[in-house]
């Protein structure tokens, strides 16, 4: 039997559990100690996967890494593929990704080329003025315009083309919700081809640790664009130096297995570990113990949540 002590070393749950056993293949990944460069983590709720990615996304900041981690059930920003996109840019710094400002450049241009002939389509009445207000930014989020030259002296604008180049790319997703298919497609494409531009650039010159969480609330669209980019490019060696780690509770569907590809299980706490965090990490009474493993099946952060409440229930207890 395994000592107690150890396992209450490995099982820190402060409170929750430290998977120190997976934290350090993901280590061995980012130092190319293993030939995976892009690793999934299955599991379910409450086994400690988004805790994993915090814990790796700190340490790597401790260690001024390049990191970015995107939580795909986070709703305060755009699930799609330009969201993904400007987030990443953003988190990376602004250097190095010339190619996707002159591709959002391009993108204001054609959705605005595609509107003006809407325009001259429909004549300058009533739907003309419909679609011109239509294509505004929403109040309170205006930004700088700049005239566009088109045809014979008419003129349309949009937003400056500066070095933020953040905010070109949310004007195109407000924007582009609305607008023809295949200019749609256009514009994913292009700016899909100058994202891996600048990250094969970027990659050559230093690590960049790219990591999802939530992989089930990404809508699938979402998830096929990843798939048939993003990672392919990174299991493909396309990005030297870039590692993906992905978190899910089912399966990942579609991601083809690979030599770069390496999948990392989340178990659930064996008995032992339980009784040495309940009794020699919390201090809480042993009579309680066999009902926790009981009601718990090993998942930390039940185990987490019981142990809180009976420090609770203590503390109220009278002397």
């Amino acid at each position: 039997m395994t000592d107690p002590s150890d396992l209450a070393s490995i099982y820190i749950i402060p409170d929750f559990v430290n998977r120190k056993e997976q934290l350090a293949i993901l280590w061995k990944m980012a130092r190319g100690e293993i030939e995976a460069c892009l690793a999934l983590i299955g599991g379910r709720k409450g086994m400690g996967k988004s805790y994993l990615l915090q814990e790796f996304q700190s340490e790597c900041q401790d260690q001024g890494g390049c990191v970015t981690l995107i939580d795909f059930e986070n709703k305060n920003w755009s699930l799609d593929y330009n969201g993904v996109i400007t987030r990443i840019s953003t988190d990376l710094g602004p250097q190095g990704f010339e190619p996707l400002t002159q591709a959002s450049r391009q993108a204001v241009e054609q959705i605005e080329a595609q509107r003006l002939l809407a325009q001259l389509n429909t004549g300058l009445g009533q739907q003309s003025a419909g679609i011109a207000q239509a294509s505004a930014p929403p109040q309170g989020n205006a930004l700088p315009q700049v005239g566009v030259q088109i045809g014979g002296g008419s003129t349309v604008t949009g937003p400056v083309i500066g070095r933020d180049y953040v905010q070109n790319l949310n004007w195109i997703q407000y924007v582009i919700q609305g607008d023809d298919p295949f200019v749609q497609e256009l514009i994913k494409s292009n700016l899909t081809r100058a994202f891996q531009q600048c990250l094969a650039v970027l990659t050559v010159e230093r690590k960049a640790v790219l990591l999802f969480d939530g992989w089930d609330a990404a809508n699938q669209p979402l998830r096929d664009w990843l798939r048939d980019n993003l990672f392919r490019w990174v299991l493909n060696r396309q990005l030297p130096q870039a590692m993906v780690v992905v978190a899910g509770n089912d399966g990942f569907d579609g991601i083809t297995p690979a030599r770069t590809l390496t999948r990392l299980t989340m178990p659930g706490l064996p008995p032992d570990a339980i009784e040495a965090y309940w009794i020699e990490k919390r201090g809480l009474p042993k009579d309680k113990l066999a009902e926790v493993i009981d009601l718990s099946h090993g998942t930390p952060s039940v185990v987490t949540l019981l142990a809180e409440e009976a420090s609770y229930a203590s503390r109220q207890t009278p002397a």
